[in-house]
Protein backbone atom coordinates (compact mmCIF):
# COMPACT_ATOMS: atom_id res chain seq x y z
CA UNK A 1 0.00 0.00 0.00
CA UNK A 2 1.12 3.31 -0.77
CA UNK A 3 2.31 6.02 1.65
CA UNK A 4 -0.29 8.58 1.48
CA UNK A 5 1.84 11.74 3.26
CA UNK A 6 5.53 11.17 1.17
CA UNK A 7 4.69 14.22 -1.36
CA UNK A 8 4.78 13.88 -4.96
CA UNK A 9 4.71 10.04 -6.38
CA UNK A 10 6.38 11.22 -9.45
CA UNK A 11 9.49 13.71 -8.27
CA UNK A 12 9.14 13.94 -4.81
CA UNK A 13 7.93 17.35 -3.83
CA UNK A 14 6.43 17.55 -0.55
CA UNK A 15 3.84 19.95 -1.57
CA UNK A 16 1.10 18.29 -3.32
CA UNK A 17 -2.39 19.55 -5.03
CA UNK A 18 -5.72 18.58 -5.55
CA UNK A 19 -5.04 16.39 -8.70
CA UNK A 20 -7.94 15.28 -10.64
CA UNK A 21 -8.62 11.65 -12.27
CA UNK A 22 -11.11 12.12 -14.10
CA UNK A 23 -9.40 15.46 -15.84
CA UNK A 24 -11.66 18.87 -15.48
CA UNK A 25 -11.52 19.53 -19.04
CA UNK A 26 -13.26 16.49 -20.15
CA UNK A 27 -15.56 16.40 -16.26
CA UNK A 28 -16.87 20.07 -17.59
CA UNK A 29 -18.31 18.24 -20.79
CA UNK A 30 -21.01 16.11 -19.07
CA UNK A 31 -21.68 19.09 -16.49
CA UNK A 32 -25.08 19.51 -15.12
CA UNK A 33 -26.52 23.06 -14.83
CA UNK A 34 -22.77 24.17 -12.59
CA UNK A 35 -22.36 20.75 -11.33
CA UNK A 36 -22.29 17.43 -12.65
CA UNK A 37 -22.01 13.70 -10.86
CA UNK A 38 -19.19 12.07 -10.23
CA UNK A 39 -19.66 8.24 -9.60
CA UNK A 40 -16.90 6.92 -7.27
CA UNK A 41 -15.86 3.37 -8.10
CA UNK A 42 -17.09 0.58 -6.03
CA UNK A 43 -20.00 3.21 -4.78
CA UNK A 44 -23.70 2.96 -5.15
CA UNK A 45 -23.55 6.30 -4.25
CA UNK A 46 -22.74 9.49 -6.76
CA UNK A 47 -21.35 12.73 -5.50
CA UNK A 48 -22.42 16.30 -7.09
CA UNK A 49 -19.43 17.66 -7.72
CA UNK A 50 -17.92 20.89 -9.72
CA UNK A 51 -14.98 19.89 -11.08
CA UNK A 52 -14.63 16.04 -10.79
CA UNK A 53 -13.44 13.86 -8.90
CA UNK A 54 -9.67 14.60 -7.43
CA UNK A 55 -6.84 12.54 -4.67
CA UNK A 56 -4.51 15.95 -3.00
CA UNK A 57 -2.02 13.41 -1.99
CA UNK A 58 -0.79 11.84 -5.27
CA UNK A 59 1.29 14.65 -7.37
CA UNK A 60 2.68 17.93 -7.05
CA UNK A 61 1.54 21.44 -9.74
CA UNK A 62 4.18 20.39 -12.23
CA UNK A 63 3.78 16.59 -12.38
CA UNK A 64 0.13 17.25 -12.58
CA UNK A 65 0.95 20.14 -15.13
CA UNK A 66 2.73 17.92 -17.67
CA UNK A 67 -0.13 14.83 -17.59
CA UNK A 68 -3.20 17.92 -17.62
CA UNK A 69 -0.96 19.22 -21.20
CA UNK A 70 -1.80 15.83 -22.72
CA UNK A 71 -5.38 15.44 -21.37
CA UNK A 72 -5.77 19.17 -22.80
CA UNK A 73 -4.66 17.88 -26.41
CA UNK A 74 -6.53 14.80 -26.38
CA UNK A 75 -9.66 17.00 -25.16
CA UNK A 76 -9.26 19.37 -28.17
CA UNK A 77 -8.72 16.44 -30.97
CA UNK A 78 -12.08 14.57 -29.72
CA UNK A 79 -13.81 17.68 -29.91
CA UNK A 80 -12.44 17.89 -33.71
CA UNK A 81 -13.96 14.44 -33.90
CA UNK A 82 -16.96 14.98 -32.18
CA UNK A 83 -18.01 18.21 -34.76
CA UNK A 84 -15.82 16.50 -38.17
CA UNK A 85 -17.65 12.83 -37.99
CA UNK A 86 -21.22 13.49 -36.51
CA UNK A 87 -23.12 13.26 -39.66
CA UNK A 88 -20.45 9.98 -40.34
CA UNK A 89 -21.73 6.62 -40.91
CA UNK A 90 -20.89 3.96 -38.66
CA UNK A 91 -17.28 2.20 -39.05
CA UNK A 92 -13.49 2.93 -38.83
CA UNK A 93 -12.99 6.63 -39.43
CA UNK A 94 -9.23 8.32 -39.58
CA UNK A 95 -7.77 11.20 -38.75
CA UNK A 96 -4.22 11.77 -39.93
CA UNK A 97 -3.43 15.42 -37.95
CA UNK A 98 -2.93 13.98 -34.48
CA UNK A 99 -0.81 12.65 -32.89
CA UNK A 100 -0.99 9.36 -32.06
CA UNK A 101 1.66 8.49 -29.79
CA UNK A 102 0.41 11.65 -27.24
CA UNK A 103 -3.10 10.10 -27.54
CA UNK A 104 -1.56 6.66 -25.79
CA UNK A 105 0.83 8.35 -23.89
CA UNK A 106 -2.54 10.82 -22.41
CA UNK A 107 -4.43 6.86 -21.96
CA UNK A 108 -0.49 5.87 -19.84
CA UNK A 109 -1.22 9.09 -17.35
CA UNK A 110 -4.58 8.45 -17.05
CA UNK A 111 -4.08 4.58 -15.70
CA UNK A 112 -1.27 5.66 -13.40
CA UNK A 113 -3.15 8.19 -11.78
CA UNK A 114 -5.52 5.82 -11.40
CA UNK A 115 -2.97 3.50 -10.13
CA UNK A 116 -1.33 5.61 -7.12
CA UNK A 117 -5.31 7.11 -6.30
CA UNK A 118 -6.92 6.31 -3.30
CA UNK A 119 -8.85 2.99 -2.80
CA UNK A 120 -11.70 4.47 -2.35
CA UNK A 121 -11.41 6.34 -5.92
CA UNK A 122 -10.92 3.34 -8.02
CA UNK A 123 -7.02 2.35 -7.20
CA UNK A 124 -6.19 -0.19 -9.81
CA UNK A 125 -3.63 -2.39 -10.17
CA UNK A 126 -0.94 -1.78 -13.39
CA UNK A 127 0.16 -5.75 -12.51
CA UNK A 128 4.17 -4.45 -11.90
CA UNK A 129 4.04 -2.13 -15.14
CA UNK A 130 3.49 1.02 -13.44
CA UNK A 131 7.17 2.35 -13.30
CA UNK A 132 7.13 2.01 -17.63
CA UNK A 133 3.80 3.15 -17.73
CA UNK A 134 4.86 6.31 -15.52
CA UNK A 135 8.30 6.91 -17.75
CA UNK A 136 6.12 6.66 -20.95
CA UNK A 137 3.22 9.00 -20.23
CA UNK A 138 5.88 11.09 -18.48
CA UNK A 139 7.90 10.78 -22.47
CA UNK A 140 10.74 9.33 -20.52
CA UNK A 141 11.08 6.18 -22.49
CA UNK A 142 9.43 5.24 -26.03
CA UNK A 143 6.53 2.97 -25.74
CA UNK A 144 6.80 -0.34 -23.90
CA UNK A 145 5.56 -3.49 -26.20
CA UNK A 146 3.09 -4.18 -23.68
CA UNK A 147 1.63 -1.28 -23.90
CA UNK A 148 -1.01 -0.24 -26.80
CA UNK A 149 -4.45 0.32 -27.44
CA UNK A 150 -7.48 1.77 -29.33
CA UNK A 151 -10.13 3.69 -29.11
CA UNK A 152 -14.23 4.09 -29.81
CA UNK A 153 -15.94 7.36 -30.68
CA UNK A 154 -19.83 6.11 -28.79
CA UNK A 155 -22.08 8.12 -30.63
CA UNK A 156 -25.18 8.95 -29.38
CA UNK A 157 -26.92 9.82 -32.72
CA UNK A 158 -26.32 10.44 -36.05
CA UNK A 159 -25.50 14.65 -36.59
CA UNK A 160 -25.03 14.83 -32.78
CA UNK A 161 -21.93 15.60 -30.65
CA UNK A 162 -23.42 15.30 -26.98
CA UNK A 163 -21.99 13.50 -24.58
CA UNK A 164 -23.48 11.26 -21.92
CA UNK A 165 -21.19 10.02 -19.58
CA UNK A 166 -17.47 9.49 -17.77
CA UNK A 167 -16.24 6.13 -16.62
CA UNK A 168 -12.83 5.91 -14.97
CA UNK A 169 -10.75 2.60 -15.70
CA UNK A 170 -11.56 -0.76 -15.13
CA UNK A 171 -9.68 -4.00 -15.88
CA UNK A 172 -10.95 -6.86 -18.04
CA UNK A 173 -9.75 -9.52 -20.30
CA UNK A 174 -9.92 -9.60 -24.09
CA UNK A 175 -9.72 -13.07 -25.18
CA UNK A 176 -6.67 -13.46 -22.29
CA UNK A 177 -5.48 -9.89 -23.14
CA UNK A 178 -5.18 -7.64 -19.61
CA UNK A 179 -6.89 -4.88 -20.99
CA UNK A 180 -7.95 -1.77 -18.78
CA UNK A 181 -11.16 0.31 -20.28
CA UNK A 182 -12.40 4.12 -19.31
CA UNK A 183 -14.46 6.54 -21.56
CA UNK A 184 -13.61 9.72 -21.78
CA UNK A 185 -14.66 12.95 -23.79
CA UNK A 186 -17.08 10.41 -25.51
CA UNK A 187 -14.12 8.06 -26.27
CA UNK A 188 -14.28 4.49 -24.95
CA UNK A 189 -10.84 3.43 -24.36
CA UNK A 190 -9.26 -0.09 -24.78
CA UNK A 191 -5.39 -0.24 -23.30
CA UNK A 192 -3.94 -3.12 -23.06
CA UNK A 193 -1.00 -3.86 -20.08
CA UNK A 194 -0.14 -7.17 -20.99
CA UNK A 195 3.42 -9.11 -23.47
CA UNK A 196 0.67 -10.82 -25.57
CA UNK A 197 -0.89 -8.82 -28.25
CA UNK A 198 -4.55 -7.86 -28.84
CA UNK A 199 -5.92 -9.90 -31.71
CA UNK A 200 -9.75 -9.43 -31.89
CA UNK A 201 -10.27 -8.08 -35.89
CA UNK A 202 -12.37 -4.80 -34.05
CA UNK A 203 -8.86 -3.60 -32.17
CA UNK A 204 -6.08 -5.16 -34.21
CA UNK A 205 -6.33 -2.35 -37.18
CA UNK A 206 -7.41 0.51 -34.34
CA UNK A 207 -4.14 0.09 -32.68
CA UNK A 208 -2.15 3.91 -31.64
CA UNK A 209 0.85 2.08 -31.50
CA UNK A 210 0.65 1.69 -35.11
CA UNK A 211 0.21 4.65 -36.79
CA UNK A 212 1.36 7.98 -37.18
CA UNK A 213 -2.42 9.54 -37.43
CA UNK A 214 -5.51 7.93 -35.84
CA UNK A 215 -7.98 5.93 -36.50
CA UNK A 216 -10.90 5.21 -34.66
CA UNK A 217 -14.20 3.07 -34.49
CA UNK A 218 -17.66 5.17 -34.33
CA UNK A 219 -20.08 3.22 -32.77
CA UNK A 220 -23.45 3.38 -31.71
CA UNK A 221 -23.48 4.42 -27.84
CA UNK A 222 -27.27 3.58 -27.20
CA UNK A 223 -26.18 -0.23 -27.89
CA UNK A 224 -22.89 0.38 -25.23
CA UNK A 225 -22.55 -0.98 -21.99
CA UNK A 226 -21.19 2.39 -20.81
CA UNK A 227 -24.99 4.41 -22.37
CA UNK A 228 -26.81 0.89 -20.57
CA UNK A 229 -24.97 1.46 -17.68
CA UNK A 230 -24.93 5.37 -17.01
CA UNK A 231 -29.00 5.39 -18.06
CA UNK A 232 -29.96 2.52 -15.50
CA UNK A 233 -27.98 4.29 -12.72
CA UNK A 234 -29.90 7.71 -13.68
CA UNK A 235 -33.36 6.15 -13.55
CA UNK A 236 -33.05 3.77 -10.43
CA UNK A 237 -30.38 5.27 -8.16
CA UNK A 238 -32.39 7.90 -6.04
CA UNK A 239 -29.68 10.62 -5.47
CA UNK A 240 -28.01 10.62 -9.27
CA UNK A 241 -32.01 10.91 -9.98
CA UNK A 242 -33.04 13.23 -7.83
CA UNK A 243 -29.72 15.51 -8.79
CA UNK A 244 -30.30 15.31 -12.76
CA UNK A 245 -33.60 16.52 -11.34
CA UNK A 246 -32.58 19.47 -9.27
CA UNK A 247 -29.95 20.66 -11.99
CA UNK A 248 -30.81 20.02 -15.14
CA UNK A 249 -31.78 22.85 -17.66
Amino acid sequence: MKDRDVGCLKCGRKETIRAHLIPKVFCREVQVGKMHAAGVVGSNKFTPTQSGIFDKHILCAKCDGELGDLENYAAKKFRVIRSNFKNSKLGVHEMLSADSNKILRFAAGILWKYSIAAKDFGQIDLLGFDDEIKKYAYGEIEKPSFLDGCFFWLRLNEGSSDLFAYRAPIMMSIDGVNTFKFLLGGMLFFIKVDDKDLLLPQFKDLLLGNSLGIRFLLAPALLSEEFQEARKLAFSQGSLSDFLDKNGS
